[in-house]
């Protein structure tokens, strides 16, 4: 009878903490949304994906610690604040841990798959990977790019990096090749941009004289003069225009890409303009071929020097951490839904073991559903082979990456969540870092 007594002078859940958790969860909810969304760009810089991982622990330790400050007797905000930097700190230890840890061999094939993810997401889909799906729901295509990482262990991989090495490797080839050529041409142009350094100065001169009379009647007879002594060469041209005047071509010719870059792997070109001045011959190809390796290891890393390539952790990041980020909020706005109906269970119906019964229905029901739901990409075998093998490789990551395929479609609704497409664009485009 104590028990029962107990449990009827149960109070009413504080409506603050209510209210609370329910603006939680609607946080949460655009947060997952968001991630979403942030899978269809083709391009996703590393600080995106810093922003928007250092985003979901936050949102995550905070629905986490409310579920853990309702076994504090007397709650207080500080409990609150501390707990929150409690699971903070753990989930970033959790998440640089993961990355550290993964080998080089997922590492080196995660780096070609994310470039090939970049090209699915751009409508570039040569292997047909989306080709099935064209007519699913708007979040389909986001969660299969969410689960590229599952192709790690398909043989084709290899094809895909080929795709990306061979060209990477014919221009460094042609490099090499060409040094003797490009030698000459940097050796002419070197002598050329000395001279026109010196008409330059030269001009300047000159043009002190005409601006000296600008204004007055001696404009025209200064003018007259200057063109005599610079034999035609017209007053007030800018650098450009007077080195197009003396040499034609120059100004195209310095500017021209002598080694490609990538905007996405954060590699400028090398133009001739950039090559350091007043280098000796064996000093010219000593930099050549240091450029040509640093394009080789950023463009087309081997496995050997795939761990000084500082896009990797990117690429790794890219397939490993959204699924990883989908399921962990899953996860926390299913203890706080829990959380909530158990308490309201409770005092509603007077009786403690209604709450616990409604936790363990609550779970149960969750577990059956995870178990019978199918895969968003169920009806494509392709899918269901690659999900299959990679999780015999990689269990953990395979069972927990599997999960948004299987619960995410329960927050979904039937069109995607515009204003938060709306929203991200114009985030990123007031921080320069406008997604593609």
């Amino acid at each position: 009878m104590p028990l029962l007594s107990h449990a009827e002078n149960t109070p009413r859940p504080p409506l603050r903490w209510t209210l609370i958790i329910l603006a939680y969860l609607g946080l949460e909810w655009v947060y997952n949304q968001h991630l979403l969304v942030l899978m269809t760009f083709d391009t996703i810089t590393s600080s995106q994906l810093e922003w928007t991982e250092a985003f979901g622990k936050g949102i995550a330790s905070i629905g986490l610690s409310l579920v853990l400050i309702k076994f504090v007797r007397r709650p207080h905000p500080a409990v609150l604040l501390v707990s929150c930097v409690v699971v903070y700190s753990a989930l970033t230890l959790l998440f640089s841990s993961v990355l550290r840890l993964v080998p080089d061999t997922f590492r080196h094939a995660s780096f070609y798959t994310a470039l090939q993810r970049n090209q699915i997401a751009a409508g570039e889909d040569p292997h047909h990977r989306l080709k099935l799906i064209s007519q699913e729901s708007w979040y389909v295509a986001p969660l299969l790019l969410s689960q590229l990482h599952v192709t790690l262990s398909d043989p084709q991989w290899s094809a895909w990096e080929k795709t990306f090495r061979t060209p990477v490797e014919d221009k460094a080839a042609a490099l090499k090749k060409n040094k003797p050529a490009y030698w000459g041409q940097y050796r002419y142009m070197e002598d050329l941009q000395y001279k026109l350094n010196k008409g330059w100065t030269t001009y300047l001169a000159g043009m002190k004289q005409v601006n000296r009379y600008r204004g007055t009647s001696w404009e025209k007879r200064a003018r007259e003069r200057f063109m005599e002594k610079s034999k035609g060469i017209p007053p007030d041209l800018s650098r450009v225009e007077f080195n197009e005047k003396i040499a034609p071509g120059f100004n195209k010719t310095m500017t021209s890409i002598l080694i490609p870059g990538n905007v996405a792997l954060s590699l400028t070109p090398v133009r001739l303009q950039d090559i350091p001045a007043r280098l000796g011959e064996q000093e010219f190809y000593a930099y050549i071929d240091n450029t040509a390796s640093t394009m080789r290891s950023t463009l087309a890393p081997t496995l050997e020097t795939i761990r000084t390539n500082t896009m990797a952790d990117n690429a790794v990041s890219l397939l490993i951490i959204p699924p990883i980020s989908i399921a962990l909020s899953l996860f926390s706005i299913g203890l706080n839904l829990m959380a909530l109906g158990a308490t309201w269970a409770v005092w509603i119906s007077k009786r403690r073991w209604v709450g616990y019964g409604f936790s363990l229905v609550f779970v149960a029901l969750v577990a059956l559903g995870i178990a019978n739901s199918f895969s968003v990409a169920a009806p494509h075998r392709y899918w269901q082979e690659q999900h299959a093998a990679f999780g015999q490789s990689h269990p953990i990551l395979g069972f927990v990456s599997s999960i948004p395929m299987r619960v995410q479609p329960w927050l979904c609704g039937a069109n995607e969540p515009t204003w938060i497409r709306t929203g991200m664009l114009w985030v990123y485009t007031k921080s320069k870092t406008t997604p593609s």
